[in-house]
């Protein structure tokens, strides 16, 4: 079965919530999208998953709808939700 590997960057919160500043991670595909990447991540880092729910995402520097594949290869940045006025 095909997989796709991608390289996972957390900022803010969501760097501290994991305790790292970026991983590889393989995801089974050959399409996987943003919300199983998500999910993924959720499984993998369980401490994440209620900001995950809030956290946009970007798939190589373009902000990426839930909807959308990641491919292999690809760098996907974490952004977590930012609040003020």
């Amino acid at each position: 079965m095909a997989s796709v590997v991608v390289t996972v960057e957390y900022y803010g919160v969501l760097r501290a919530l994991a305790g790292l500043r970026k991983e590889r991670l393989e995801l089974p595909g050959p399409t996987p999208t943003v919300a199983e990447l998500l999910a993924a991540i959720g499984g993998l880092r369980p401490q994440l998953a209620a900001a995950l729910e809030r956290t946009a995402v970007a798939l190589d520097e373009q902000v990426a709808a839930r909807s959308e594949p990641v491919y292999d290869g690809a760098t996907v940045a974490l952004l977590p939700p930012v609040s003020g006025g």
